[in-house]
């Protein structure tokens, strides 16, 4: 008896809601299901129709070109955000990179007038030796780990864009009887 499935649950209905359509307790319902008792006859009534239901190819057909939809449409919806978060990441590194040649070309310039300014005074070197102490810091610092982290989730992000698509083709095509 754990294998068989009862009625409510091979409508797709939880035992409340089958006993609200069928105008019956949840507990009637609850004993019909399990043999040891009978449903009025109204009740049975409409429970031959919705079984009826269940046979009917055109219901199930339905069902399975709306759950197909609904799948492509949640597809295409994901390849659309995978492709925005692509976007991003690549603005990311983008942005991350020019940041980082800026330091580096402001390091060489301060070096520079370090090293061949000679009309510059100890207090004004000094400002220069500690941006260019900054300078090296901000170079040194995660950039490098950060863009190399951003390249590995675009990577993941192309692998699954083409997963996503492969899924979109294996969706089965839905052509209605309008486009035939």
């Amino acid at each position: 008896m754990g294998d068989q499935k009862s009625i409510s649950a091979l409508l797709g209905f939880k035992q409340e809601e089958l006993a609200l359509i069928l105008q019956v307790s949840r507990s009637q319902l609850s004993l019909y299901e399990l043999g040891k008792r009978s449903l009025p006859l109204h009740a049975m009534e409409k429970l031959a129709l919705l079984v009826s239901q269940l046979q009917n190819p055109a219901v199930e057909n339905k069902q399975n070109k709306n759950t197909t939809e609904v799948d492509k449409k949640v597809v295409q919806q994901l390849i659309l955000k995978n492709a925005h978060q692509q976007l991003i990441i690549e603005k990311k590194i983008t942005a991350l990179l020019k940041k980082q040649n800026a330091n580096l070309v402001s390091h060489k310039i301060i070096t520079n007038i370090m090293e061949k300014g000679k009309e510059w005074n100890k207090k004004e070197i000094a400002s220069l030796k500690l941006i260019a102490t900054n300078r090296e810091k901000k170079i040194k610092e995660n950039t490098s780990k950060t863009v190399f982290q951003l390249e590995i989730k675009k990577e993941v992000l192309k692998f699954e864009e083409k997963l996503l698509k492969e899924k979109l083709t294996l969706i089965p095509n839905i052509v209605s009887k309008k486009e035939v």
